[in-house]
């Protein structure tokens, strides 16, 4: 008779777990799904017909939107997002001590230009504020200092794009001799976050401080952007990549786009063009309006 109730229990408990619920609890919350479709972007609506790639992931590596198609997989320079790596490098190398890090313009080897911002010469820079302003001097500096043996070893153990260094360890970055994809971008942000790049704790939160540009409300862009080419029949480019944070949540993204000078993709514009994306993707607050400026402005 006892066998019997038991296998009476047992049944009933199989029941219960069939129909989607426990004996000893409530309905079950509806579990969420990984394996959510990519969502379909129309960029060229975003950029006005430049040709463009936005390819965000999350955490595990689950694509959210591969934007511009095959153009997410085509190599091009990194220009001063190369930042990045490079002073994590300088971090790891003992070159850079810390965000207050200062090294000198060398103006003998770097002499000033007739385009460089007012932001670029009227202060003494730091890490941080040679990455926030894209001081391209303090950066050609650091990679000298670095030195190609250290760099080549550690571009190799990012898997860092082409990884090609050339002639010019000062200026392989900004020559079209490094190459990177909007893919290769995101798997070494992501590496980066995850700690899997075999650098220290300390040189990732660094680098990650730095990297932030904005705050909006519970929502966190870390970003680095760069911009090249446009001169003697040369495409320009612009990037912006780097991760867009909410809560717990970290999504990591790569956003590029071409045009025939760089006056029409300018860095205030570009991030115009991301935060747009980023909120019809749910991940920055709502993008009310744009003015004429170019920038959009979010609730």
């Amino acid at each position: 008779m006892k066998t019997i109730h038991q296998s009476a229990r047992v049944a009933l408990v199989i029941l219960l777990t069939v129909c989607g619920c426990s004996p000893t609890s409530g309905p079950r919350t509806p579990t969420k799904t990984t394996t959510a479709m990519p969502v379909t972007l129309d960029i060229g609506s975003y950029t006005g017909g430049l040709p463009a790639c936005l390819l965000v992931t999350d955490a595990t590596g689950r694509v959210v939107t591969r934007a511009g198609g095959e153009r997410c997989a085509q190599r091009f320079s990194p220009c001063s997002t190369f930042k990045i790596p490079n002073s994590l490098i300088g971090l790891e190398t003992g070159v850079l001590t810390d965000a207050t890090t200062v090294i000198p313009w060398d103006q003998d080897r770097y002499p000033q230009q007739a385009w460089w911002p007012p932001a670029w010469i009227d202060r003494v820079h730091d890490l941080r504020s040679a990455f926030a302003n894209s001081f391209v001097p303090f950066y050609r500096a650091l990679a000298l200092r670095i030195g190609r043996e250290a760099m080549e070893r550690h571009l190799k153990r990012f898997g860092y794009g082409n990884q090609a260094i050339g002639a010019g360890l000062d200026s392989f970055w900004l020559d079209g001799t490094l190459q990177i994809s909007a893919e290769e971008q995101v798997r070494f942000l992501r590496d980066f976050h995850l700690g899997r790049l075999g650098v220290s704790v300390r040189s990732t939160a660094i680098v990650r401080e730095i990297l932030v540009h904005e705050r909006s409300g519970e929502y966190v862009l870390r970003a680095k952007t760069g911009t090249g080419g446009g001169e003697e029949g040369r495409q320009a480019i612009g990037w912006i990549v780097g991760t867009v944070e909410h809560g717990t949540a970290v999504h990591f993204y790569a956003f590029n786009v071409s045009a025939p000078t760089t006056a029409g993709i300018e860095r205030q514009w570009r991030f115009g063009v991301l935060r747009a994306m980023l909120s019809k993707l749910g991940l920055w607050p709502r993008i009310e309006k744009a003015d004429n400026s170019g920038i959009l402005h979010g609730s």
